[in-house]
């Protein structure tokens, strides 16, 4: 579920057209899974973080761990990542 808020999300801030193509990219890197997409154009949607807030209030009580979240590259190649905690069940 966490996917996908993060996947929803890359969609609603980003204004994907041909000379800017929406980029998402799903990879492990550590003991996170890290999902990534690229940054174009924003629209006018609202940034008031609420998903993010609670992503981290839910892996801060699931796992005692936070997402780390970071934004690479420069210019057009920019990309927002989002490393979530892999969390193991017994």
């Amino acid at each position: 579920m966490s996917m996908q808020l993060l996947i929803e999300n890359a969609v609603k801030h980003n204004s994907p057209s041909p000379e800017h193509p929406l980029r998402i990219l799903v990879f492990k890197r550590g003991d996170r899974l890290v999902v990534s997409n690229s940054q174009g154009p924003v629209p006018s949607t609202s940034r008031d973080g609420i998903g993010l807030k609670n992503l981290r209030q839910r892996y801060s009580m699931e796992c005692g761990k936070e997402p780390v979240i970071s934004i690479t590259g420069e210019g057009n190649k920019r990309f927002f990542e989002v490393g979530l905690p892999i969390i193991k069940s017994l």
